[in-house]
């Protein structure tokens, strides 16, 4: 309303009836003096003028009263306290049955059995704060961040899409909004055939819902470049986990 203010004709719309005859009258100030055009109504041109008078009259009244709305808006958003129901429950402690329809029991969700990875289980040589193995360096990096912001997250679990089995990373219990949230890290972003294969997974994820920068975090690493503390906390901080 402001911006169309600015586009409208100057002055004001009177009506003058003192006489046998009314007359439309488009009102101004020159120089401190005020001047008046007769406007015939009967005129295309004067028609337009008195319309759109008559639009800047409204504009002019309206626009203080909602100037106040505003302001009494922003004042009440400043004062509320948003409340969810899912913010205040017994449920991890009592178990799912005290749950809301579509929530997830903590308790419920890390005792739920899942297939794990079952390929070269050997390799799971590194042993994280939580006494879980996982298979590199970086991938302990990353457990060990999540357990010391109180993350609740599982290691390789089975992933069915398009009838093959996936096994991503981490998956991760987001503590306030209660989504599910995956994490792939690319160990070996040097590698071609590694970064392709890893890739075409990352458009089957997609195409099933799970989605870079929604609900699924990537990180990478080189030799020359490798994954650091500072870089896992600032992807968990980009998802609103900590």
């Amino acid at each position: 309303m402001e911006d169309r203010l600015q586009k409208l004709p100057e002055g004001w719309l009177y009506l003058d009836r003192r006489y046998a005859d009314s007359y439309c009258l488009q009102k101004f100030r020159v120089g401190g003096r005020q001047k008046s055009i007769v406007l015939d109504p009967l005129d295309d041109l004067h028609r337009q003028v008195i319309k759109e008078l008559m639009e800047k009259k409204t504009i002019v009244h309206g626009l203080p009263i909602l100037r106040r709305n505003v302001d009494a808006m922003e004042e009440c958003v400043s004062k509320i306290r948003p409340y969810h129901p899912l913010d205040f429950k017994y449920g991890d402690l009592l178990g799912s049955e005290y749950y809301l329809p579509e929530d997830i029991c903590v308790r419920e969700w890390m005792k739920k059995p899942e297939c794990q990875n079952p390929f070269r289980p050997e390799d799971r040589i590194h042993e994280t704060k939580r006494g879980v193995n996982v298979r590199s360096k970086s991938e302990m990096l990353i457990a060990d961040t999540l357990f010391d912001h109180g993350l609740e997250y599982k290691n390789e679990t089975k992933l069915r899409l398009e009838g093959r089995n996936y096994y991503p990373d981490f998956e991760i219990l987001h503590p306030k909004t209660r989504r599910i949230i995956w994490w792939e890290h690319l160990g070996k972003l040097a590698d071609p055939g590694y970064v392709f294969e890893n890739l075409d997974r990352i458009v089957v994820f997609g195409r099933n819902g799970i989605v870079v920068g929604d609900n699924l975090i990537l990180t990478w690493e080189t030799k020359e470049m490798p994954l650091t503390h500072g870089m896992v906390d600032q992807r968990l901080r980009e998802f609103g986990l900590i």
